[in-house]
């Protein structure tokens, strides 16, 4: 059945149909959009406008994150260090498994701070040109 002109394109696709097209394609609106062959803003407009499928949408990223941590303990458990490495720096903060990087002045001193705004041009200058 041919879809009335006068209905607006983005109700031609209804919420069950973005739902299924969500869920199809692990929760990437784009790639829904494209799959009902609509525009990426009638997916968001859709999603951001039905309280269902904002549901629908948080649960299919859920899912996804607990594939991915899955995945991550299994490569933790096989030793590979990368991901060893990943859950350290996450998860591992308040033990000091921190990546810091520290920033000091010339040489490992301070670092100098200069009220630039008081200077003149001409100081100005001289500190630009390395002087």
């Amino acid at each position: 059945m041919k879809s009335p002109t006068n209905v607006p394109k983005q109700m031609r696709v209804t919420n069950e149909q973005v739902e299924a097209a969500l869920r199809a394609t692990g929760g990437f609106l784009a790639l829904a959009a494209q799959r009902l062959g609509c525009s990426y803003k009638t997916v968001y407009r859709r999603v951001k406008a039905s309280p269902r499928l904002q549901e629908a949408l948080q649960e299919i990223v859920d899912k996804n994150l607990d594939l991915a941590e899955a995945a991550l303990t299994k490569a933790i458990n096989n030793g590979e260090s990368w991901a060893v490495c990943f859950y350290l720096k996450c998860k591992g903060k308040h033990r000091g498994y921190v990546e810091r990087t520290e920033v000091t002045g010339r040489d490992g001193g301070p670092i100098e701070h200069l009220e630039t705004e008081k200077l003149t041009d001409e100081e100005l200058d001289k500190i630009i040109d390395g002087d």
